[in-house]
């Protein structure tokens, strides 16, 4: 049995090595048949089935692929996709983290600059409730006129229905705007949090990666 396995190999040996010399120069082609044999052959094998092409010396020159299945494709296309997502993500973090070392030295100055822009948003609130006021001083001047009329049995001049209409209208917008900035002072607090834990994690990464870097040489034997 071991014979007829010696027998098969220096075949199969002496195949590889009469086509190698038959091609000479030229290309010659190995890959496995449906049956799971290795064939070699000058032409390339047909297109639904890998191979690899190889030197008159049996190097590896390149490999050929079989094309892929609709489906195979699809799902290629779909985790290269997910790696180039993947990789631009890393790349903006990576970014992200050098700016934000680059920006601070110290967690109490992303703290300063929080409070900073907290406050802007603040001295907004500040104006827009000021404005609120007069509002809604003007309003209860025109509704308190309207009410005197009605009692009095009076029409209420258009005008003064329009002033009413529009006061009312304003003072919505204020109201929504005055949320709006509350809204944003609590994201620009979120925002601000979440720099910080971060800005501590790669403070604490870089401790750690600095002294195996900065390390003293060994002193000198005298």
């Amino acid at each position: 049995m071991g014979s007829s396995i010696m027998l098969g190999r220096c075949l199969a040996l002496g195949a590889v090595f009469v086509l190698a010399a038959g091609a000479a120069d030229g290309a010659l082609y190995r890959w496995v048949d449906e049956n799971g044999r290795v064939q070699y052959s000058d032409t390339p094998p047909q297109k639904d089935r890998s191979a690899v092409q190889l030197s008159n010396r049996g190097m590896v020159l390149k490999k050929i692929e079989a094309p892929l299945s609709p489906e195979q494709q699809k799902a290629k296309d779909a985790e290269e996709a997910r790696k180039r997502a993947e990789d631009a993500r890393a790349l903006e973090q990576r970014r992200q983290d050098s700016a934000l070392l680059q920006s601070f030295t110290t967690v109490q100055e992303i703290d300063m600059k929080r409070d900073r822009e907290v406050s802007v948003v603040e001295t907004a609130i500040a104006n827009l409730r000021e404005q609120e006021r007069t509002l809604d001083a003007r309003l209860a001047a025109d509704r308190k006129r309207a009410e005197d009329l009605d009692k009095t049995k009076k029409p209420l001049p258009q005008s003064l229905k329009e002033d009413i209409v529009r006061a009312e209208a304003e003072k919505k917008v204020l109201e929504d705007e005055i949320k709006r900035k509350y809204d944003e002072i609590a994201a620009t607090k979120w925002r601000y949090e979440a720099l910080k834990k971060r800005y501590i994690v790669l403070r604490q990464e870089a401790t750690m990666i600095q002294p195996a870097s900065a390390a003293p040489p060994p002193s000198a034997k005298k």
